[in-house]
């Protein structure tokens, strides 16, 4: 692994735990939240590999009915900022408009 994959590695792992707080499970270089936007939402998962090269981060989300797997490989901080922002809108979507109804 190069230094600038280890950096946003550890961008990657500072920026979740910044946002979602520490991770549910981890193994190895992999971290995964479940993420539970109200008390009648099913929970969104977040799984970020910790590949050689480039942090892959992949989204479950069974409140989606029309799109509720997501993946996207972060190159760099701007992909980043744009995958936190689409999971976090996903967490408010889920809770304001309920189960299965996006």
């Amino acid at each position: 692994m190069s230094d600038s994959s280890s950096q946003l590695h550890a961008l990657v792992h500072e920026r979740f735990l910044a946002a979602f707080g520490p991770p549910d499970s981890s193994l190895g270089r992999d971290d995964h939240w479940s993420l539970k936007p109200s008390s009648s939402t099913l929970r969104i998962n977040v799984l970020v590999n910790g590949t050689a090269n480039n942090p892959a981060v992949w989204v479950f989300d069974p409140n989606d009915n029309r799109d509720g797997v997501l993946r996207t490989i972060i190159t760099d901080e701007d992909t980043l900022n744009k995958l936190v922002a689409t999971i976090q809108q996903r967490i408010d979507q889920a809770r304001t408009k309920g189960i299965g109804t996006s």
